[in-house]
């Protein structure tokens, strides 16, 4: 089932109501998310008479407008998009023209830019007892992306105890499109994710630039530090860990949702399965997580592991990613899988 209620101590803001919508299933797992940037506030897993949050977030709207948390931005949660991750010196080509993109990570576009899709009043429509679905119109030249872009998310919270994400868009003009969600996870319950484990079904990761920024260059890792495909204890090298922002690579061409990681916790019996129809997965560890309020969170806080096209695929001379053109119709899904037991 799925209740509704006000998230902002504000009426409205721009004549649109800011939303917090909750889906129950019959195993009593609760999915909450705004209609403020498809905000993924709560996903609780009920273990005993306790409900543990397996992901970070906050009570109201106001909490994400703070200017605590807007100085110590996270994403936490939120739709990314026009395009996730980063485009190398804001820019990227469409039949040999120049676009130019906002630049809010130094030279590089981030996550949609000063104004993504994470910050956007989305419509909300309930389309049954178990799927809500979000809408937004991003008009030609928001934030320097060529096109109207008309974007729908479906949200699922299914009897199998998944969360299912569907993304969908059209274009009147050929630009790109790298959707996803952006949940920080922790299976403790906001205790420190040293004690997860994580396994990863890849062993190849893009190269990375000293200024985050990244190239068509694909690393083999297998004996590494990156290399997760033996299900590691994160605190065993937590150092090395604490500056993970990478891109996995997975073979994934015939588009049905492929299973790319799995988080468990020593001190939790709740395990996750992140499935997705995308070619690649960046695993974020929360470097920079440094808030002090409403709630203190810092790199030890949580995990971000987001499904989606590669970084700056558009500027790859072969394989180009993510471009969308009118005939199009931009269709991938992310599917999170909640088991509960050792």
């Amino acid at each position: 089932m799925i209740s509704s209620h006000s998230f902002s101590s504000k009426n409205d803001l721009d004549n649109k109501k800011i939303e917090l919508f909750t889906i129950r299933n019959k195993s009593g797992i609760q999915v909450s998310i705004s209609n403020y940037g498809g905000i993924i506030t709560a996903i609780e897993i009920p273990i005993g008479l306790k409900m543990v949050n397996t992901v970070l977030g906050f009570k109201s709207y106001e909490d994400y407008r703070s200017k605590d948390y807007l100085n110590n931005y996270a994403y936490l949660g939120a739709i990314i998009g026009r395009y996730a991750n980063r485009i190398n010196n804001s820019k990227f080509k469409i039949n040999s023209y120049d676009c130019h993109l906002s630049k809010n990570e130094g030279k590089n576009h981030l996550h949609g830019g000063i104004e993504g899709f994470d910050k956007k009043i989305w419509t909300a429509k309930i389309i049954s007892q178990n799927k809500l679905e979000l809408s937004y119109l991003s008009q030609h030249m928001e934030e320097g992306y060529p096109g109207n872009l008309q974007v729908s998310v479906k949200y699922e919270l299914t009897e199998r105890n998944e969360l299912k994400i569907k993304f969908n868009a059209k274009t009147d003009k050929k630009t790109i499109v790298n959707l996803t969600q952006h949940p920080y996870f922790n299976l403790n319950g906001n205790k420190s994710i040293k004690n997860h484990k994580l396994k990863i079904y890849s062993n190849r990761i893009l190269k990375k630039k000293t200024d985050n920024s990244v190239c068509n260059c694909i690393l083999d890792i297998k004996d590494t530090i990156f290399d997760f495909s033996t299900n590691k204890t994160i605190g065993a090298n937590f150092n090395e860990f604490d500056d993970y922002d990478h891109c996995y690579i997975f073979d994934n061409k015939n588009k049905s949702p492929k299973l790319m990681a799995e988080l468990s916790s020593d001190d939790s019996p709740i395990k996750v399965q992140i499935l997705s129809t995308y070619p690649s997965m960046q695993l974020y560890a929360g470097k920079h997580l440094n808030i002090s309020k409403p709630v203190k969170l810092d790199s030890h806080s949580g995990i971000a592991i987001e499904p989606q096209f590669y970084p700056n695929g558009p500027n790859f001379k072969k394989d180009r990613h993510a471009y969308l053109s009118p005939k199009e119709t931009y269709r991938e899904e992310i599917i999170y899988r909640f088991k509960i037991g050792k």
